[in-house]
């Protein structure tokens, strides 16, 4: 008789909550801005989280945006090819990197390198950082 973890079995049920909770830790504790995503079936990319830095880093409460589209969520990316780049991401794992620059009333009102991929299946994640 061995010790071997099955696949049902406690040891392998305990590395997947072990791995999850590392996951959980690395989201929350970033000293980067993370957005999740979720690619539905009817092809609407939806807000599924944000950690505590995207909330400081943007200065708002992401929980309000779960459950929203991403145009819903974030109006002033709508007649950009954000939307059309993280798509990709969630759907066939395409890796996208940029500079965003946002403006008010011509004045520059903050920049940010993101970088957008996939993470599961219709899953994707936005790392971003700011660099104004």
């Amino acid at each position: 008789m061995t010790n071997e973890p099955t696949l049902g079995g406690s040891k392998s049920n305990q590395s997947l909550q072990e791995s999850e909770m590392i996951h959980q830790n690395i989201i929350h504790f970033s000293p980067l801005g993370i957005h999740q995503y979720t690619l539905k079936p009817d092809g609407r990319l939806v807000f599924t989280g944000g950690n505590p830095a995207a909330d400081r880093i943007l200065g708002i409460d992401h929980s309000v945006l779960i459950g929203k589209t991403i145009e819903e969520a974030f109006p002033p990316l709508v007649d950009t090819e954000v939307p059309a780049r993280y798509h990709d991401a969630a759907k066939s794992g395409a890796v996208w990197q940029t500079e965003q620059i946002g403006y008010d009333d011509k004045k520059i009102r903050g920049a940010f390198e993101v970088i957008a991929f996939k993470v599961k299946e219709n899953s994707m994640v936005a790392v971003f950082s700011d660099i104004t």
